[in-house]
């Protein structure tokens, strides 16, 4: 391994074990290292999803990729995913599939694909939220866990939990 490649823990790292997947993580991977692992976060969780693996998605037909596709979109909306979610997921299966020469042409509809997240609204999170965050952390990692403090109340670390302060 080279100082400049990054190590990463993913569930889905076994699927690079495939040369064929391998290569198309790499060839994203030079356009964008970010996007690359964002794409193997993806592809792995639909496959785990639809008990595939890539090369089972690789050999589908173009049709049946096509029905894949949007069988996924519906699944996902029903999942209640936002649409700028699914059209990311769409996306990577859709790069895999064109890697392999799979090339989908049907227009795959998504509802909400371009509704933007609006900051007004977002809200803060409540202290009682933040604890259970807080409190999830691994013990060992606690300490590197800052204290933020809300606008009422501050934050302090306890070894065996977060407490609240006034």
């Amino acid at each position: 391994m080279t100082g400049s490649e990054l190590t990463f823990k993913s569930l889905y790292k076994d699927l690079l074990e495939d040369a064929d997947f391998k290569r198309w993580f790499d060839n994203v991977k030079r356009g964008s290292v970010s996007y690359a692992y964002e794409s193997l976060r993806k592809v792995g969780y639909l496959c785990s999803k639809y008990g595939k693996t890539p090369r089972q998605m690789a050999a589908m037909g173009r049709k049946q990729a096509t029905n894949f596709v949007l069988d996924l979109v519906g699944d996902l909306e029903r999942e209640k995913l936002s649409g700028a979610t699914i059209a990311n997921y769409v996306k990577a299966v859709k790069s895999w599939l064109d890697f392999n020469g799979i090339h989908i042409e049907q227009r795959v509809k998504i509802r909400g694909r371009d509704d933007v997240t609006r900051v007004a609204d977002e809200r803060l999170p409540t202290p009682e939220e933040l604890r259970r965050i807080f409190n999830a952390a691994d013990l060992r990692k606690k300490p590197l866990v800052p204290s933020w403090p809300s606008r009422e109340r501050g934050l302090r670390y306890l070894p065996t939990s977060w407490e609240m302060t006034d």
